[in-house]
């Protein structure tokens, strides 16, 4: 049960359930006991209802924003070109002679993926930014409340 609450939206799940079952028993003290159980059972759904569709909008902004950023990248990089990038699956979608390697979390798995795969690019969102390749020609753009770097080996 804690690995459940520390991973994914686990943790906003459960603190958005605890807020509405207290919002949801201080209602019941005014409510007559013969209705409080379908008082609770209607109450409770609706706030599932709204918490979902919250959850639901983020993840469609949030997917829309790859979309959009994976598109303009691809549209940038060389013929046949070997990627690293976090969101390869997008980007192969507008570039299907492009190969995509996911994005590693350090440097470090980037130089052995580097090595072993010989990439032509490497693309970063904003929050990766403490990746660096130095030596290689830097394109920073903004696509809509992203910003991206992408960094082509020198030829």
């Amino acid at each position: 049960m804690a690995l459940w609450l520390y991973k994914f939206e686990a943790r906003q799940f459960f603190a958005v359930s605890v807020v509405n079952m207290a919002f949801i028993s201080a209602l019941a003290k005014s409510v007559p006991k013969k209705t409080l159980i379908v008082f609770l059972f209607l109450t409770m759904s609706i706030s599932s209802v709204f918490y979902t569709l919250e959850v639901q909008k983020v993840r469609s902004a949030v997917y829309n924003s790859e979309v959009k950023s994976a598109r303009v990248a691809a549209g940038l990089l060389p013929e046949r070109a070997k990627v690293a990038a976090s969101w390869p699956t997008t980007m192969v979608l507008y570039r299907p002679d492009i190969s995509v390697v996911t994005m590693p979390a350090s440097m470090e798995d980037l130089t052995l993926i580097e090595r072993r795969v010989k990439l032509d690019a490497v693309v970063l969102s904003l929050h990766e930014q403490g990746i660096v390749l130095w030596g290689w020609r830097e394109d920073t753009l903004v696509v809509g409340s992203d910003t991206l770097f992408i960094y082509l080996k020198p030829r």
